[in-house]
């Protein structure tokens, strides 16, 4: 049977239970008043500092924050032998020039650098990748192509092709740079300079040997060396500069690979830009607008990666392919040489690739008149 209570209890418990709820309202209270008392003095001393939160301690001179820490308390009773080593905190100063407090020292702009030059000839060509350490590819050198009708029963004639295995090696440019620890630790910015910097001095040598390389030692074999020498299909009196490009673009159309670029010097195409007619009008294109470099149809590439007065006509995409083993690599290092000594950073970059002329006959080299 449930438990009978009597009205006494009752009563009592209810007091009880009123009694403990009023204790813990009170509580709360006291609570409530000594946090308003905290977050006062907290109000008060901001007001006072003219600061943060750690106005206090960040105002405190050098000398202060010292004595004051357990560090040289203990390196005093050690008996101030040897030495100690602490962190002190930055010190909020008083700047009494109206210039100096309201001009703050910016040292996030950005380095100013050298002018450089706008990488071409990597985009004319096919590209490509590789694992090994060179590339092989077979090229037809001769044909003999005797096809012919031939009679019921009569001999077929025959036909000779020739290839050769062309083999070219994958070479590595690469260079050094020295610079110091302060200045990669003060100027961030200074960090994506020099990696921008080191990058571009390798398009640069990569440019030049694509171009002009010779092939001997660690040297690729460019396009310059391994291009077919200009020779006019016939004699155009007076002529031109624009003539000279015509006749060199008809050399690679009778090689059957026709041209799809042309390079020249930057001085080269503005004289060609400025050559004007008897009237003196000018030939190519309207100085008024923004015409894109072409000449007889083709894209022509100003740079002066080529000598001034040579020009390369060819078909490029078609005829020459890179091949990247290890595409631009930038490292640094404390540990080279007497780096340490001299507190100082080498940095390193390099990129490895393979070069190949696969069509010589589709590529064109000569003098402008």
């Amino acid at each position: 049977m449930p438990k009978t209570i009597e009205t006494s209890d009752l009563v009592e418990l209810v007091q009880e239970n009123h009694k403990e709820v009023l204790e813990k309202f009170k509580k709360s209270q006291e609570d409530v008043e000594e946090t308003k008392s905290v977050i006062n003095a907290l109000e008060q001393k901001i007001a006072r500092k003219g600061g943060g939160f750690a106005a206090d301690e960040e105002s405190k001179s050098v000398g202060a924050q010292i004595v004051e820490t357990k560090a040289f308390e203990e390196f005093k009773a050690a008996g101030a032998r040897g030495t100690m080593r602490m962190e002190i905190k930055a010190i909020n100063t008083v700047v009494t020039s109206m210039v100096g407090g309201m001009v703050q020292p910016d040292a996030r702009t950005e380095p100013v650098t050298l002018p450089r030059r706008r990488m071409t000839v990597r985009g004319l060509v096919a590209p490509g990748q590789t694992d090994s350490n060179a590339v092989w590819f077979s090229r037809q050198t001769a044909r003999q192509l005797n096809a012919a009708t031939v009679a019921e029963g009569g001999q077929k004639p025959r036909s000779d092709a020739t290839f050769s295995i062309v083999q070219t090696p994958v070479v590595t440019i690469a260079h050094l740079l020295d610079v110091s620890r302060q200045a990669i630790d003060d100027a961030a910015s200074l960090r994506s300079t020099i990696d921008a910097e080191m990058t571009y001095g390798l398009a640069l040598t990569e440019e030049a040997e694509l171009l002009n390389g010779d092939g001997t030692g660690s040297h690729l074999l460019g396009l310059i060396p391994q291009a077919t020498a200009y020779s006019g299909a016939f004699v155009v009196t007076g002529e031109t500069a624009i003539d000279r490009i015509s006749l060199a673009i008809l050399q690679s159309e009778l090689s059957l690979v026709p041209a799809t670029g042309i390079v020249l010097n930057n001085t080269d195409w503005r004289k060609i830009q400025m050559l004007k007619d008897g009237m003196g009008r000018y030939i190519v294109g309207d100085p008024g607008s923004k015409t894109p470099p072409v000449l007889w149809g083709l894209d022509v590439v100003p740079t002066t990666a080529i000598a001034a007065g040579s020009f390369l006509v060819g078909a490029f995409a078609f005829g020459a392919q890179i091949w990247d083993r290890l595409t631009t690599e930038i490292l640094i290092s404390s540990e080279n040489a007497t780096n340490f000594e001299k507190n100082l950073y080498t940095v390193r970059a390099e990129n490895r690739l393979a070069f190949g002329v696969k069509r010589p006959l589709g590529f064109v080299t000569g003098t402008l008149p």
